[in-house]
């Protein structure tokens, strides 16, 4: 058991363990998202094949969990066969964890499509109000370079991030 605020696991930390919420809350948070996880969730199974925590994860509530001692990464097996229960539980936290990512990723493609559109419609009210009224408008080099996003962007400059 922890209390509210309690890091559980921090970021870049290596795994040693991961846990099973059985009450209360834990948020998981890294680069701008953030997933509750409630009971049911497991902590750090996202994380564990990376050998390391890509998230922190901290207790929201007072929480209850049982935790999985894993040395290697064979263990985690051995521990979903003492329990059936656990494999389905794993899938159903993972797929829960995904979908949130997946709604946060599609928020921000929204807001950034938003922006895109904004930024180019306000610099296009801009030179249009200036050249009605006779003032001259400042060219703005880096509005007419910019792009639309794309997901293409992010596979060609993986590396780059």
């Amino acid at each position: 058991q922890v209390n509210k605020g309690t890091v559980i696991y921090s970021e870049n930390n290596d795994i040693d363990s991961v846990c099973l919420v059985l009450k209360g809350r834990v948020i998981a948070f890294n680069n701008g998202t953030k997933v509750l996880l409630g009971s049911g969730s497991f902590l750090g199974l996202c994380d564990f094949y990376m050998g390391r925590f890509f998230n922190s994860y901290i207790a929201y509530d007072d929480v209850t969990f049982y935790c999985f001692s894993l040395e290697q990464k064979d263990e985690l097996e051995g521990a979903f066969l003492n329990n059936k229960d656990y494999k389905g539980l794993a899938v159903a936290s993972l797929v829960k964890y995904i979908n949130e990512i997946n709604v946060i990723y599609s928020n921000l493609r929204l807001r950034v499509g938003q922006l895109y559109d904004f930024v180019l419609n306000s610099y296009e009210t801009y030179t249009n109000l200036g050249n009605r009224l006779g003032y001259p408008s400042l060219a703005i080099p880096h509005i007419s370079e910019i792009e639309a996003y794309s997901s293409e962007f992010i596979i060609k400059n993986k590396k780059a991030l």
